[in-house]
């Protein structure tokens, strides 16, 4: 599954026998043994991955869209911005998100009880949800903390994950660097599915 999404990106993306790659590519990479000897990698700063993401400000009572963002600017706001705008989402796209097999991105923090919460859709079979539950609750330290349901119209799994409960999530840091987190224990989470 992560092994791949990561050589088609590769295979997509290489040209003369040279890749740009951020740190959890090139480390996959590297201990998979995807890339050959001849292949040359560069390394992209983890820092400037989302900044060419689709960004939207969305009323969560009727849907509509309320402004669109400007990257990279907009990924310099701290991810406090959703509290701060409780009756608003931001949806967030990138091409990255294809590595990660996640299907766009909603990031919102609950009326109710204050957690920031990201949604989105996990583009894993069916077969896949017990390990998955695993190994969500295994880096979350419980399973109160994700919520994961098989979507059959879909045919993906709709995940709600606690954001605020991730190792390093600070809502007074940019919404960049949160998404770097968010994005860093996805990986990490398909990295493990795939090693069982």
């Amino acid at each position: 599954m992560l092994t791949k999404s990561l050589k088609a990106y590769i295979e997509e993306e290489m040209k003369d026998n040279k890749i740009a790659l951020f740190s959890d590519e090139r480390i996959f990479a590297s201990e998979t043994g995807i890339l050959s000897g001849e292949i040359t990698v560069e390394p992209l700063d983890d820092a400037v991955r989302f900044h060419d993401s689709l960004i939207e400000r969305v009323n969560k009572e009727t849907e509509e869209l309320i402004h669109t963002e400007e990257t990279p600017q907009f990924l310099d706001t701290p991810v406090n911005f959703v509290k701060r705008n409780i009756h608003e989402f931001l949806f967030i796209d990138s091409k990255w998100f294809e590595i990660i097999r996640i299907d766009g991105l909603t990031l919102e923090v609950d009326d109710v009880f204050g957690h920031y919460s990201a949604l989105t859709g996990l583009k894993l079979q069916k077969k896949m949800a017990n390990d998955l539950k695993a190994a969500l609750s295994e880096k979350l330290h419980g399973e109160d903390k994700v919520q994961l349901m098989w979507n059959d119209k879909d045919g993906l799994f709709d995940l709600n994950l606690s954001i605020d409960k991730l190792d390093g999530f600070n809502e007074n840091e940019p919404l960049g660097k949160n998404l770097q987190l968010i994005y860093h224990f996805l990986f990490t989470v398909l990295k493990e599915l795939e090693s069982k």
